[in-house]
């Protein structure tokens, strides 16, 4: 079997890349950084996604992985800001979806976000809640979703919505998480009594795998967790795997929601206080899916292997 993987040098690239190879894949990994993947064939990509030939990288492949995506981009106006996630997260997904259904690749398996529900929630949501992306990231996977699923011929589509994606390498807000724990710093949630849903790398990696192994995954959008916690009881767990004490204060809630309306630091706050929460009983019902890694083990390794890493 021979797939192609596009973002191969991130987070979650390098690690399906691994886990492909485990499994006796052939992999051609697509990356902007050729030095940090290991895979059978690297094509360094230096262009923009959205002008890339993509017909000859995908063909002969049994499946694509698209993971390639812009998350973050530099302060500018909104409207450049739009411009590039427009470019890159739906252009771009199209015109390689395009490419491998003209090559005959028997599966696209699309990496979208948890982000397009919105990013409070009150209950568990489900594949079939509405669409309400807060965000220009959220938004232009949603837009990619309702592109790809309107091309129904030639290819076999599978869509996943994680959350919060977690890992000793982890960017962004989990890995910022990661550092003020590991720096003692009092963190003020120790009365926030919220539940976020979040999933381990290696168990994303695997439920990916699985889809593109698997018939009953074709034509399907799947949520994907593996825990539900409270932010101090995340906390907790993080502190435990690094042999630290957690140093939480306890703030009341409407004290931190308060907070929430600071131009600088309110979306982030919000994240670590409000609520989101999925249900991923689809994927284990279609698939027969059950996490390889243990959810609780798999944060205190992380947060150990953060420490070593640091030393």
């Amino acid at each position: 079997m021979k797939a192609v993987v596009t973002g191969a040098s991130g987070f979650i690239g390098t690690q399906l890349c691994e886990r492909l190879r485990e499994n006796g894949w052939i992999v051609t990994a697509v990356t902007r950084r050729p030095s940090h993947v290991t895979a059978d064939t690297v094509i360094p990509i230096k262009e923009d996604l959205a002008t890339v030939s993509w017909h000859p990288i995908v063909k002969g492949a049994d499946a694509v992985f698209h993971l390639a995506a812009h998350v973050h981009v530099p302060r500018t106006s909104r409207t450049f800001k739009r411009e590039i996630f427009e470019r890159v997260n739906v252009r771009a997904t199209i015109r390689l979806a395009d490419a491998a259904t003209a090559a005959d690749v028997q599966r696209f398996v699309f990496l979208s976000t948890a982000g397009v529900h919105g990013d409070t929630s009150d209950r568990p949501l489900r594949e079939a809640d509405p669409i309400r992306p807060v965000n220009l990231y959220a938004d232009s996977k949603a837009k990619a979703e309702r592109e790809l699923r309107a091309r129904t011929g030639g290819i076999s589509l599978t869509i996943f919505r994680p959350p919060l994606v977690y890992g000793s390498d982890a960017p962004s807000s989990f890995g910022a998480l990661l550092r003020a724990v590991a720096a003692g710093l009092p963190m003020p949630f120790g009365a926030v009594d919220n539940l976020r849903s979040f999933v381990y790398v290696g168990n994303l990696v695997d439920a990916m795998l699985r889809s593109a192994q698997s018939k009953t995954a074709i034509a399907e959008v799947f949520l994907v967790h593996d825990i539900d916690l409270a932010t101090r009881d995340l906390i907790i767990a993080l502190a435990s795997g690094m042999s630290k004490r957690a140093r939480l204060i306890r703030i009341s809630a409407p004290w931190l929601r308060a907070g929430e309306r600071l131009p600088l630091v309110g979306r982030k706050l919000r994240a670590l206080i409000r609520s989101f929460q999925l249900d991923s009983s689809k994927l284990r019902s279609v698939l027969g899916w059950l996490p390889p890694h243990d959810p609780l083990t798999a944060l205190q390794r992380t947060a150990a292997k953060f420490v070593e890493r640091s030393a």
